[in-house]
């Protein structure tokens, strides 16, 4: 390859990488940078739409020289800014099924494409180092691996232009500059780069074109305590994501996550878990239906017995992204499981079991019966608002009727640590008796509680049912919060019906009620 390509090459990166990792960027009307490898890739918005109103600073760059001059970049041609329709409001039922609002529905994408810098054909760069903004990128096709060796100097250089424009983050991006399929990322960062950071109170954002890690200062704290001196080294190699057991679907990225500390000795030290969480965030399918996206989920490939288990996620269409907080690192996947029930079909409550059904937050009977209208136990419901808020199994309990072996135990012992059960005054939990309707509205108000989620009753909230006064005093606060938040609806005619046993399809619709409060889904 000659020099004068490479050159060029080198150039119009360095541009890229002024543009992205210094997070500083040019308003809505400014074109989109792009790979010019790869012409028909775009940086997702989020990258794009930063500090409002900001200028490439082109006369201030940094005096080590890794910026040229964008005066010799290639003209541009105009397009207009991506645009998105906002979703609509969540509407839907009451807790029986009977229609209080339209159901509710997703938001709808569109608007045409901005326009991008015209590149001139350039050969694609298939081996070697090229030097960018943050270090220097190598690429391995024969192992179909793209690394970035982040440079100190150059980690400080991007922290100080972030301050300028009152970003709170570094963003070290790990792109292919060829056209070869990348199997493996991988990123190198001084230890001595992540204390200026941590310093600066600053995250760090490694990020690829399928998958991106936000590591905050707590954790950038904690990785540089392991060892006195160093590198981080993170590494994600991307793998096949199927399902032995034929219950759920790739529906995006599937990528082996994992993070090492290697001293200046050559000691090598695998960070498996922080005490704090950070951000992963992995790219889903383009082509997935709108009315689906909320149905995905990141999950967790179990070694042991092959299957994938519900870790959360929070998806995003504007970013074509669903991210979920963690604290370990394995194999992750965007996944969308299709689990249908043949006693759901045509039942008010099938889009809510549904869905929690795809978070492996409820199960059926088997693959095909959910027993909608069957009533709920305490313990059920106790393992249903375990798995809903992602809360560790317990080990045991202090109440006398549950055995450790029981196979609700963990799941007790769990929302009782929690303070979202008391049990009964004789010590008991009574793990099989059924649960009423005002004992769910109990447990659901303290959840609202413990996670700092405040409810505001305006007056007596419980005027419009008929029979409010069936609810028991000691539930009576409980249940004001719980309507309020409209976590009971009521079961129609105007009634809470307080006492009566709630089904598992009730059960279901108020926890997923209480999951979108929580930000959970």
């Amino acid at each position: 390859m000659g020099q004068r390509a490479l050159r060029l090459i080198a150039g119009v990166l360095a541009f890229v990488w002024l543009m992205v990792t210094g997070n500083v960027f040019v308003e809505a009307a400014a074109t989109v940078p792009v790979n010019p490898a790869r012409p028909n890739y775009q940086l997702p918005p989020y990258y794009q739409q930063q500090k409002p109103g900001y200028i490439p600073p082109t006369e201030n760059i940094p005096p080590s020289g890794q910026v040229p001059p964008v005066k010799n970049l290639p003209p541009t041609t105009g397009g207009d800014p991506e645009t998105d329709t906002p979703s609509g409001p969540d509407s839907g039922q009451d807790d029986s099924g009977t229609t209080t609002d339209q159901p509710s529905s997703p938001g709808s994408g569109g608007g045409g494409g901005g326009g991008a810098p015209s590149v001139p054909d350039t050969p694609t760069i298939e081996s070697g180092q090229i030097a960018t903004g943050a270090g220097v990128v190598t690429v391995e096709p024969a192992s179909g691996g793209v690394k970035l060796t982040a440079d100190e100097k150059k980690v400080a250089d991007l922290s100080n232009l972030a301050k300028q424009a009152n970003q709170g983050q570094v963003i070290l991006p790990v792109l292919n500059p060829g056209g070869t399929p990348v199997k493996q990322y991988q990123a190198v960062v001084p230890l001595k780069a992540l204390t200026n950071l941590t310093r600066a109170q600053q995250k760090l954002v490694i990020f690829t074109e399928e998958v991106s890690v936000t590591l905050p200062p707590a954790v950038l704290k904690e990785i540089t305590g392991l060892l006195p001196g160093g590198e981080l080294e993170f590494n994600a190699q991307r793998v096949s994501g199927t399902d032995s057991r034929g219950i759920s679907q790739e529906a995006g990225e599937t990528v082996d996550v994992q993070f090492s500390i290697k001293g200046t000795n050559g000691q090598k030290k695998a960070a498996k878990v922080f005490s704090k969480p950070l951000t992963l965030s992995l790219k889903f399918d383009s082509g997935t239906a709108q009315n689906m996206i909320s149905r995905l989920g990141i999950y967790r490939l179990n070694e042991k017995n092959g299957a994938w288990e519900y870790m959360g996620g929070k998806a995003d269409p504007d970013k074509g992204v669903i991210s979920v907080e963690r604290n370990s690192f394995s194999t992750y996947s965007v996944r969308l499981y299709e689990k249908g029930f043949y006693d759901l079909v045509g039942h008010w409550a099938k889009e809510d079991v549904e869905l929690l059904s795809d978070r492996g937050v409820v199960k059926g009977f088997n693959e095909l019966i959910f027993g909608p209208e069957r009533n709920i136990t305490r313990a059920e419901f106790a393992v249903l608002m375990q798995k809903a808020l992602n809360l560790p199994a317990a080990k045991g309990t202090s109440f006398k009727d549950v055995r450790d072996n029981d196979w609700f135990s963990g799941g007790v012992g769990a929302v009782s640590e929690a303070g979202l059960v008391v049990g009964n005054p004789d010590g008991t939990f009574q793990p099989n008796r059924t649960i009423t309707r005002q004992e769910i509205a109990v447990i659901l108000a303290r959840a609202l509680s413990e996670y700092g989620h405040s409810v505001n009753i305006a007056g007596d909230n419980l005027n419009g049912f008929s029979d409010r006064h069936a609810v028991s005093l000691w539930a009576k606060p409980h249940m004001a919060v719980a309507v309020e938040a409209e976590l009971i609806k009521g079961k129609g005619e105007g009634k809470l019906a307080p006492l009566s046993n709630a089904t598992r399809a009730e059960a279901a619709v108020m926890l997923k009620r209480l999951m979108l409060n929580l930000n959970k889904l």
